[in-house]
Parts: structure tokens; sequence; C-alpha cells
């Protein structure tokens, strides 16, 4: 590591397109200066002006990718009425056919609040959001820890800036094959 020197997000960035959502976790893991795991969740309440949908509430942000993967889900969750919100808040449309299967692979999760840029793209125009099994109000996560059964959202930032869905499924992908896509 040290001809040429390289840094713990290069490695991390190099193997990112092999193991991502490994590479990713770490990253984010590094960044908050926290390394425990645990298979027990371990969520408190917090108060609902302390979540990101407080912000939301107040003004939607679509170059914040939190609040597209918000608007997105709400509106997968009622796509007959909003089929045209979720065109455009997605990459490609055709890709996702009718939503039912994204409908279906979301169903009984709730939304993380917490935004993964992947390490392997410098320019953080690719982003991840987690889906975790179902929480009965907004929650905080007070320890780390590994979650079973969650879902990964991944998210593609547009010329404009703006965000969009770009794919959605069991775990992180690699930067690459999202900015060439």
């Amino acid at each position: 590591m040290r001809r040429p020197p390289i840094t713990v997000r290069d490695v991390l960035a190099g193997v990112a397109a092999v193991v991502p959502t490994f590479a990713n976790w770490l990253y984010q893991a590094i960044l908050d200066g926290e390394v425990v795991t645990s298979d027990v969740p371990a969520y408190v309440a917090v108060d609902d002006a302390q979540t990101p949908l407080q912000a939301y509430a107040n003004a939607p942000d679509l170059t914040d990718p939190w609040h597209v993967a918000l608007s997105w889900w709400m509106a997968l969750n009622d796509r007959g009425r909003y089929l045209n919100a979720l065109h455009n808040l997605t990459w490609s449309p055709p890709a996702f056919g009718d939503y039912a299967w994204a409908e279906e692979l979301l169903a009984g999760r709730s939304i993380a609040s917490r935004v993964y840029f992947a390490v392997d793209d410098p320019a953080c125009d690719v982003a991840f959001i987690r889906f975790v099994p179902e929480v009965a109000q907004s929650s905080q996560v007070f320890e780390s820890f590994l979650i079973r059964g969650g879902r990964v959202m991944t998210l593609k930032r547009r010329p404009n800036g703006t965000w969009c869905v770009w794919g959605l499924g069991d775990r992180m992908v690699g930067a690459r094959p999202v900015k060439e896509g």
C-alpha cells in the first residue's frame, strides 16, 4: 500500500466490483467509526421531528436520493394511481414492467433512513437505500447490526442533478454497471 500509496477507500473501491455490498457497508462503517455487528436488531424510537420524513414533509427534494426513494416507494404502494410518478422516478421504466414484482419484493419492509454512496464511484452519482423488515414506528439504530431479509434500492444521479431509481434487489451492486447502464 506504499508504492504507489493507496487509501482504504481505494482498496474497497477495487473490490467493490466483486463484493459491492461488503465494500460499501465496510466503507460506511469506517466513516461512522463503528464496526460492531449483532444479529439482534437494536432499534429505539426517534422523535418525528428528527426523522428524514420531516424534511421530506417540509419540502420534497429530487436532488436528495432519500426523498426520491421515499417518493418512489410511496408511489409503488398505490401504483395504479401513481404509475406516471413511478415512471418519472425510474431510470428505465420498461425494466420494471408493471412494478408488481417490485411491490412484492418490498412487501413487509420499511425504508431505512441512511443513504449509502457507492465507494467505487468518487463522483457520488450512485447511492443505495436499504429496506428493512418492518418497524412499527420511526426508529433509530443505536448499534450497527446485520439485517436479514433486507432489500436494497440502487439510485443513479441524472445529469440535471436529480436522482432516480435504477434497480432493486437483495444486495448492493458495483457502481460500474449502474454508470454504464
